[in-house]
């Protein structure tokens, strides 16, 4: 049993064949969370989890920080509510791509960590290029946090952990260029890693280059337990465990 803790199945590159994606990745046992960015996906997150039974969490991205106003404030709390969502998320700052301004980044942030402790709600933390405000931000809160897509390297792992953050990997980990990030996981805690795609992007070795889906978390999961020197199948039920743990699921 897998968990791809971060997918984005709402997104149009899943239009023509959603339900053989979904299909493909129950009959691999890989167990899913779909993460809704943006006003413009919600609602169809909405309908993934309920026509499938795939848990979901939503958000304000970065990049769709600038969409943030009082209507789709209040929408997007309702929503959470009346859709029961695992998660706020993902929200948090890039710094690479400054599709929304790096103000409207750190207001939507702020009120998303608001409404997360209001709600009791794990956070699912967006970072690039941005890790000493992202840090800053998150110093105060309360509720249990996720740095997905893990970029940076081990000084920044420590400080996410001393925080008591989990930290998941990505299909960025199977990457050649990507020593700094497996050097990385080295120092991450049996109990604080995840594993995920961020369908469709991402796709790891030896997909690069094709369109991400859940049943690739497989390729991720197996790389990092032989990079660290686990044992695959027990890294896999670990990964599992510390997902179902962190979104406070039952399976």
């Amino acid at each position: 049993m897998l968990f791809d803790t971060h997918c984005h199945l709402a997104m149009d590159d899943f239009k023509n064949d959603l339900d053989d994606v979904v299909l493909r990745a129950k009959k691999s046992g890989v167990f899913m969370l779909n993460v809704g960015t943006s006003p413009e996906d919600w609602q169809k997150s909405v309908e993934i989890k309920s026509k499938y039974e795939i848990p979901t969490a939503l958000g304000f991205s970065p990049h769709d920080a600038k969409s943030l106003n009082e209507e789709t404030f209040s929408l997007f709390k309702n929503l959470l509510k009346s859709a029961n969502s695992s998660g706020v998320g993902e929200t948090g700052l890039d710094y690479h791509y400054f599709i929304s301004s790096k103000e409207e980044q750190k207001v939507a942030f702020e009120k998303q960590l608001e409404v997360a402790e209001e709600m009791n709600l794990p956070l699912i933390i967006h970072s690039r290029d941005s890790f000493d405000d992202t840090l800053t931000i998150l110093k105060s809160v309360k509720v249990p946090v996720v740095i997905h897509c893990f970029t940076y390297g081990i000084y920044e792992a420590e400080e996410f952990l001393k925080n008591g953050f989990y930290i998941s990997f990505s299909g960025i980990v199977t990457f050649k260029n990507a020593e700094k990030i497996r050097e990385a996981a080295k120092i991450v805690p049996d109990d604080k890693i995840l594993v995920e795609t961020d369908s469709p992007y991402l796709a790891p070795l030896p997909f690069r280059g094709k369109r991400c889906e859940p049943t690739f978390v497989k390729e991720t999961a197996l790389l990092l337990a032989r990079y660290l020197n686990k044992n695959e199948t027990l890294f896999c039920k670990q990964t599992f465990q510390n997902g179902i743990k962190f979104f406070n699921l039952t399976k």
